[in-house]
Order: structure tokens, then C-alpha cells, then sequence
């Protein structure tokens, strides 16, 4: 019994840990992730005869050795200043007669526009708890579970939005128009969530999880009727590539480890998940509103707007020149809307969108906001988890077994965000972020291992 807690239990918690940034305040994210912390270092998942003693110290050591561990420490740390040190905004120079961009409160510390870096913080606390579970303490068995509880989590949430949208919420209706004016789409969050709910409907099948099977239709189902949703076409499509590439290979997957018949239940169930996702997004949005996402697919127009070539590079000249004024620590998190104002000449802002919020790729918001130190800060944990992707990676092949889902699932991941952030800054949001960072650490650590004769 007590292992089975410290199997499921812990995985519970850092699922919903994993969701918090996303859904949750800031007050509810801290005490999960202290909550979460306690499950991590007391109830370990146990390798094989390993007693309970023995994996919390295996547990305790592999954190105090893990380079990532201290990464996000000091990410929470730069998070908690940025989110303290406000005040960037304009404001008016009554001795100059002129508007003017106003610095953070510390000058030579990371800032933000006021009330902007609460959840950012909430993201970093959360990913300091998660990806070390994830790496050091979530067995094969603890790692389904966590991915199967994540994904419906996020599917229930998707549906409830998807509801809120059929009764006439104007907030919600708002964001699934998904205006190319604020390139930072939840629909991202959703397409990870998805990716991990195929991952979880293809382990639960190889080891019997039938019990569980309504809460798959929330893991696929849901979250593909919100990817749909909260994605602009071109977007979509491009996780929905992703999308059936894993579905193919959980199809093989569950055909060579299993038997056939597993494998073609998992097709069928697949396909009327899909089935079931999208009669939810056509009965909950609006008949004009699905007809303006499917309008790309039909050839009725194009997949990006006419102007979003030349707006991007727009932008993109008038980011390089803000980080050009502020070339480490960037103007401050939130600042890019007002701050492009000061920066652009009257010509370029009437070529500038009234409402655009974020340029058009990752890379400049980051720049322009956080500057050359942020832009290090941000990549420091992805090379980290590239590289123990890579290492487990050539483990997994020498080991000789047949990658699980989520092996490639992390790939995909991988490879859907990185098109989306050439055209998007969706990344930056605490869901997407955490949900990405999460799924490379259960990406790199599903990969077998490598026996060693002692």
C-alpha cells in the first residue's frame, strides 16, 4: 500500500502542480509546490526491492547534484525581483513637456510593468518542484500516471472554456479569435496538454489502465477541442501534425511491445476522441467563428494575414533597436507595448497595429524585454534538458529497447514550439512554459537505461 501511494500520490500532486501556472492564483501555485516538495522528498517512487529510506536519499542526492536544480533556483530568485522591482511604464516629463519611457525602481535589477511578473514566478516555483520529480523521483509506472492526470486536468479545463464560449463569455470568445495583435496563444498550452494525453492513452492501454479510460476523453478530447479553439489555423495545423505523427507511433508502439488488438484499439479510440473533440469545438463556438478557422483549409484565404510579413519585420527592427538601448537586462517584462512607441518613427507607427502587444517571434520579445542576461537565463534550463535528452537518448539505443510515447512525444513537443515561437511568443506564458519544460524532463527520462554489471 505504501508503495502504491508513493507511486500515484506523488504524481498526483506534481500534476497538479503542473497545471497551477496555468489556472491557478499565485497563493494556491506556492502552497502546491510546498505541498508537492513535501511528496517529492518523503514519498519517492522505489526502484525494484529499494526500500523507502533508501529512495529518499537517492532522491535527495540526485537533486543536490542536479545542475538544473540550481538553474531554476536562481530563476526563481530573478523571477521574485523582477516581480518586487515594478514601475516601468511611460510617464510624462512635465520639466521636458514630453512622454518617456520610465525605468524599474532598481535600475540595475531585472523590473517589470507593475502586477506583471506575479505568475511568471508562479511558473518558476512550480517547474523548480516539477522537473526534479520528473527527472529524479517519478518511476515508469509514476510517470504514466502523471501525464495521464496532467492531460485530463488540462482537458476538464479546456472543456469548461469550451462551455463557457457556448453560453456567450465575451473574455473567452475573445481569446479564441486568436488576433495575430497579440501573438500569445493558450491554444499552445493545449496542444502540449494533447501531445501528453496521446503519451498517456497509449501507456494506459499497454498496462491495463481501463478503469481510467473516461478520463482519456478528457486528455485527448478535451485538449484537442482547445488547441482548435485557442490557435490561430496555421497554428493548429502544425500541432495537429504532431498530433498524428505520435498517434502513428503509439499505434507501432503499442502493436511491437503489446499485441495487434491493443494497437487497434488504440487507433479506434484515438479516432473517436478526435471525433468526440471536434463536435464539442463546432457546437461550442460560434458558427462565423469556426468558419474563420476552418477558412484557411478551404482556400478561401490565406493561413497569415497580407500584412504580417512586413509587420514582422517592422517589429522586428524596432525590438533590435530597444535591445540595443537596453542591452542586458532588456526595457522590463511586460514593457514591449508601450516601449516600442518611443522607438518607432511616426512613419512606422502607422504601420504599426494600434492594439499589437508582442512582435512576431520569440526571440526579439525576449530581448526587448529581458534583455541579453534573461535571454540566457531562459535558455540555460532548455540546454540542460536538451542535453539529458541527447545523453538518455543514446542510452535508450544502446539499451535496445523500443522508446516509449513520451520519448517522442518530448520530440515533438520540441519541434511544434520552436514553429510556433517564429511567429509566436505564446512560450513566454507560465502554462506553456511549464508544460514545455515538464515534457522534455518526462521526454528525456522515459528513455530506458543502460544496465550496468556491478
Amino acid at each position: 500500500m505504501q508503495k502504491l501511494i508513493a507511486k500515484y500520490g506523488l504524481a498526483a500532486h506534481l500534476a497538479f502542480l503542473a497545471v497551477a501556472p496555468q489556472f491557478f492564483s499565485l497563493a494556491a501555485t506556492i502552497w502546491l509546490a510546498a505541498l508537492s516538495a513535501c511528496w517529492l522528498f518523503l514519498e519517492p517512487s522505489r526502484v525494484g526491492d529499494e526500500s523507502l529510506s533508501a529512495a529518499r536519499l537517492r532522491v535527495l542526492k540526485a537533486v543536490a547534484l542536479d545542475p538544473l536544480f540550481w538553474i531554476m533556483l536562481l530563476l526563481v530568485v530573478v523571477a521574485a525581483v523582477r516581480m518586487a522591482n515594478g514601475g516601468v511604464g511611460p510617464w510624462y516629463d512635465a520639466e521636458n513637456e514630453a512622454w518617456a519611457m520610465r525605468g524599474a525602481s532598481v535600475e540595475f535589477l531585472p523590473g517589470s510593468v507593475d502586477g506583471c511578473g506575479r505568475m511568471e514566478f508562479a511558473a518558476c516555483l512550480a517547474l523548480l518542484v516539477v522537473l526534479q520529480g520528473c527527472r529524479h523521483a517519478l518511476g515508469r509506472a509514476a510517470r504514466s500516471a502523471f501525464l495521464l492526470v496532467f492531460s485530463a486536468l488540462s482537458g476538464v479545463a479546456a472543456v469548461a472554456l469550451c462551455i463557457e464560449a457556448a453560453v456567450g463569455n465575451a473574455a473567452v470568445l475573445s481569446a479564441m479569435e486568436c488576433s495575430f495583435f497579440n501573438p500569445s496563444y493558450s491554444g499552445v498550452y493545449f496542444g502540449i496538454a494533447l501531445l501528453a494525453g496521446i503519451s498517456a492513452f497509449s501507456l494506459g492501454l499497454q498496462r491495463g489502465w481501463y478503469r481510467s479510460l473516461f478520463l482519456y476523453v478528457f486528455g485527448v478530447a478535451g485538449n484537442a477541442a482547445g488547441m482548435f479553439s485557442f490557435l490561430p489555423p496555421v497554428m493548429a495545423l502544425v500541432f495537429a501534425v504532431a498530433a498524428l505523427l505520435l498517434v502513428v507511433y503509439c499505434a507501432a508502439w503499442n502493436f511491437v511491445v503489446s499485441h495487434p488488438g491493443e494497437s487497434l484499439v488504440f487507433i479506434i479510440g484515438t479516432i473517436g476522441l478526435f471525433l468526440a473533440a471536434a463536435a464539442l469545438a463546432m457546437t461550442a463556438l460560434p458558427s462565423e467563428l469556426v468558419s474563420l478557422k476552418l477558412a484557411p483549409f478551404a482556400g478561401e484565404e490565406g493561413f497569415l494575414p497580407e500584412s504580417f510579413f512586413s509587420v514582422h519585420s517592422l517589429l522586428s527592427r524596432l525590438s533590435l533597436d530597444i535591445w540595443k538601448e537596453h542591452p542586458w537586462l532588456g526595457l522590463g517584462a511586460g514593457s514591449f507595448a508601450d516601449g516600442v512607441r518611443f522607438v518607432a518613427s511616426p512613419e512606422d507607427l502607422a504601420a504599426i497595429p494600434p492594439l499589437q502587444k508582442a512582435p512576431f517571434g520569440i526571440l526579439w520579445m525576449v530581448l526587448a524585454e529581458r534583455g541579453s542576461i534573461g535571454a540566457f537565463l531562459l535558455l540555460a534550463p532548455l540546454a540542460v534538458l536538451l542535453a539529458s535528452y541527447v545523453r538518455r537518448a543514446v542510452g535508450g539505443v544502446v539499451a535496445g529497447e523500443f522508446p516509449t510515447p513520451p520519448c517522442f512525444a518530448g520530440l515533438l513537443v520540441l519541434a511544434a514550439v520552436a514553429l510556433e515561437s517564429l511567429a509566436g511568443v505564446s512560450l513566454l506564458a507560465p502554462g506553456a512554459m511549464t508544460a514545455f519544460m515538464f515534457m522534455l524532463a518526462v521526454s528525456a527520462s522515459s528513455f530506458a537505461k543502460v544496465k550496468r554489471n556491478v
